[in-house]
């Protein structure tokens, strides 16, 4: 079909396929020659082996009935890669109608989701508005990059913005804010030689580029009393974060939130809180970046300022948002004024 929702006037209510036997219909609507996560297809399925007399009981447990799941489904695959590959301005239509059904494919698909692999298309942080598939991603990489970068997040216009992505210092990542992005990666771990990775891990490696500056030679630029200013931030917010630690990993951002270690990896939190499971988020380490213009004007004032609280809860509050987990966003409007009249002054 040419869209995914079932309109008032389509004939076709119910997921599957008509089944004929010779030419003779044995049943309306087959779910059983398809995986579930391709049930949006509609056709027929013609099979000159099954019986005439089979009963409806028996479709099911009929070997027949398994091989030519095998087939007709190993057939449609081929035929949306052929598409793909001959038609990638068409394929792209079908995947804005149809793409979460594959991403559920991989998510569900016990025996080969690598059979899928190929028909992802993906947003990433280098070309937000075209549709990139991981071959397309794998054919940019740096020489030196070894590993596929994720970000996760709610949608692409913020997510573009996160911090995390000023981690990976120039690197292409995959934007995944659909939700089921989250369940699909869980699979998705691997894709021909290279691992994907999540750039808001706080382990994440990257390789190192000739001539860049070392962390070490980082942290000896670092301005005025480090240690000090991690005491104000950590004073400010308390019970709010698991630790706050400077990071020389920023440098466009002034800090980010990340999971504390042996904390649940972010997309095992983000499924459970899509599930509604009973699940709190736990505490964030927040890692400030202590070269940024505003940690270091943020160190120029008095620590009893209420200004210097102002910044700081302006920091974290921010770094809240970006991730998605902000409890109330219009509460930030009365502090940003504050900022803002301290700025005109």
């Amino acid at each position: 079909p040419s869209s995914a929702e079932r309109g008032l006037f389509v004939l076709r209510r119910e997921p599957g396929l008509k089944l004929y036997a010779r030419k003779v219909l044995i049943q309306e609507y087959n779910k059983d020659l398809l995986p579930e996560y391709l049930g949006f297809v509609q056709g027929v399925v013609d099979s000159e082996d099954l019986p005439l007399n089979v009963s409806r009981e028996t479709i099911q447990s009929n070997r027949v009935m398994t091989n030519l799941k095998k087939l007709v489904t190993s057939k449609l695959l081929d035929t949306l890669k052929k598409l793909a590959e001959e038609d990638p301005e068409k394929y792209t239509t079908f995947w804005r109608e149809f793409g979460r059904f594959l991403k559920q494919g991989v998510a569900m698909d016990e025996r080969d989701p690598e059979a899928l692999y190929p028909l992802l298309r993906f947003h990433t942080s280098t070309q937000p508005e075209a549709w990139s598939s991981l071959e397309d991603y794998v054919s940019r990489m740096a020489p030196d990059q070894k590993s596929i970068y994720y970000i996760m997040g709610d949608d692409d216009r913020s997510v573009i913005y996160s911090p995390h992505l000023d981690v990976i210092r120039g690197y292409e990542a995959l934007l995944l804010t659909d939700p089921v992005d989250a369940f699909m990666i869980m699979r998705l771990v691997k894709y021909k030689d290279f691992n994907l990775e999540n750039v808001a891990s706080p382990n994440l490696q990257l390789p190192e580029k000739a001539g860049e500056k070392t962390e070490e030679e980082l942290a000896d630029k670092s301005v005025g009393d480090t240690a000090a200013l991690v005491e104000r931030f950590k004073a400010e917010l308390g019970e709010r974060v698991a630790d706050v630690r400077s990071t020389n990993k920023l440098s466009e951002a002034p800090a980010r939130l990340v999971n504390p270690s042996g904390a649940l990896a972010a997309e095992m939190q983000r499924a459970y809180r899509l599930l509604n499971h009973e699940f709190d988020v736990p505490k964030k380490v927040m890692e400030i970046n202590p070269r940024h213009p505003i940690v270091v004007g943020l160190e120029a004032l008095p620590g009893d300022s209420p200004l210097a609280k102002m910044v700081i809860e302006q920091i974290y509050e921010d770094a809240l948002l970006i991730e998605g987990l902000h409890p109330d966003p219009a509460a930030m409007v009365q502090r940003i004024q504050k900022l803002i009249e301290e700025a005109l002054k």
